[in-house]
Formats: C-alpha cells, sequence, structure tokens
C-alpha cells in the first residue's frame, strides 16, 4: 500500500513540475528561396536574381486579376455597344412605326372624307329618288282613258261596274297604268286581261280580238294592248283596288 500512494505522489509532482518547463515552438514552414544568375561572356556584370514560390504565387494572382478586371471591362464595354446598338434598333423601329402610323392616319382621314361625300352623294340620290318615287307614282294609278281612237260609250254592261265601248277600225286600247300582265283568260266575250300595278290598283280589258300581250309582260302606261280590227267592236274596262271594283269614271274625272 505504502509503495502505491507514494508512487502517485512521485507521478504528481512530475506533473506539477512539467508545466513550469517552456514549451516546443511548432517549427515553422520555411519557404524555398532560389537563386537565378545571369552569367554573360564576360565575367564583369554577372547578376542574380532571388525568387521565391510566395512571390511567384503573388504575381500570378495579380496577373488573374488583372485578367478578370480587363475581362470585366471588355464585357461591360460590349454589353454597353450591345445595348446601345438594340436601343438603336428599337428606336429606328419606333420612327418607323410612327412614319407608318402618320401614314394610315392620312389614309383613315382620306377614307372618311371620301365616306363623307359617299354619304353626301347617298343622301342626294335617296332624295332623288323619293322625288322620283313622288313623280312616277302617278304612273302606277289608272288615270287615264283606256283607249285612243275613236270610241263611244255604250250602255251596254258587260261586267259591272265597268264601262264598255263601241269602237271603230284602227283604235287603240291602251294601258292606263304601269304594271304587269297578271292574267289572261279566255271566255263568251273574247279574252279578259287582267294588269296588276303593284300597289292594291288591277285593270281588267275584256275585249273580242287576241291581245298583243302575253302573261308575266311588263306594261307602261300608254302602251297599246291592241288595236281593233273592225268598226263596233265592243270593249270593256273596269278598275279594281284591293280586289273591290271601283268605278272607272272617277278616276278620268279626278285626272
Amino acid at each position: 500500500m505504502e509503495n502505491k500512494e507514494e508512487l502517485k505522489e512521485t507521478v504528481s509532482k512530475e506533473e506539477n513540475a512539467a508545466d513550469f518547463l517552456p514549451k516546443k515552438e511548432k517549427p515553422r514552414l520555411k519557404m524555398s528561396r532560389y537563386t537565378v544568375m545571369l552569367v554573360p561572356d564576360s565575367t564583369d556584370d554577372a547578376k542574380q536574381y532571388e525568387f521565391s514560390i510566395d512571390k511567384i504565387a503573388r504575381y500570378v494572382v495579380l496577373a488573374l486579376a488583372a485578367v478578370v478586371i480587363i475581362a470585366c471591362i471588355i464585357i461591360s464595354f460590349a454589353y454597353k455597344n450591345y445595348k446601345l446598338m438594340n436601343d438603336s434598333s428599337l428606336k429606328s423601329v419606333i420612327d418607323n412605326m410612327e412614319v407608318d402610323n402618320t401614314s394610315l392616319q392620312k389614309k383613315n382621314d382620306e377614307l372618311t372624307e371620301i365616306v363623307k361625300l359617299n354619304e353626301d352623294t347617298i343622301s342626294e340620290l335617296k332624295d332623288k329618288v323619293s322625288e322620283l318615287e313622288i313623280q312616277t307614282a302617278g304612273l302606277y294609278i289608272p288615270s287615264i282613258i283606256p283607249y285612243k281612237g275613236h270610241a263611244l260609250p255604250i250602255s251596254d254592261i258587260i261586267i259591272e261596274n265597268a264601262i264598255s265601248y263601241s269602237c271603230l277600225e284602227g283604235v287603240a286600247i291602251v294601258a292606263t297604268a304601269n304594271g304587269t300582265v297578271e292574267d289572261i283568260t279566255e271566255n263568251m266575250y273574247g279574252y279578259t286581261l287582267t294588269i296588276d300595278h303593284k300597289n292594291g290598283y288591277k285593270t281588267e280589258y275584256t275585249v273580242e280580238e287576241k291581245l298583243k300581250v302575253e302573261k308575266g309582260d311588263d306594261v307602261v302606261r300608254g302602251e297599246v294592248l291592241l288595236y281593233v280590227s273592225e268598226d263596233d267592236e265592243i270593249f270593256s274596262y273596269s278598275v279594281l283596288l284591293d280586289n273591290e271594283r271601283q268605278d272607272p269614271k272617277q278616276f278620268f274625272e279626278t285626272n
């Protein structure tokens, strides 16, 4: 037991003594240095240069930094030129668009003026058409005597609310208004012609001879429908409004 305690005490003293011993410094890394000597043919001007790895590393880093800086400058300059070129191209495009817009605006103004002129012309034409319609409206109303030549009204009434005439040879039986031949029928009196005047008016002619017009023909006021070939030939004439027979004389009296 005593030996163990003595051993512990000896170790403890050695540890305490070690704290007061000077500490060994770590060895520093020494940089290798190199010497270069330039020896000319004559030994008078011999020169030598010393360099180390750390100096070479510094120079390499400085060179790389210079290269990076120069590269950045070149890239920046190239980017600015590229941007300027794009800006110039964009400005050119904008200028062209403005020119096109001005041209389109001019054309639009010209078209607007043409449309206005056309509208004025159309308005004038409408007015003229209205005037012509007013002027020609009477052409579609049966308002003239249905014959040209010598004919006398007679009391023999073939059709109710119609007027009959006895004609001399050569009398022309005429249309009393513009219209379209709606129908031609053959009957015991000869032929009955119906003309539709497209405004509610219709006229009917009953004649002994065959007519000069056919179904579907357009006729105008005063157009000859038939020339009477014998004296004392009789024909009848009637006016219908909305399919109601009217007294033909009232049209002769008012027109």
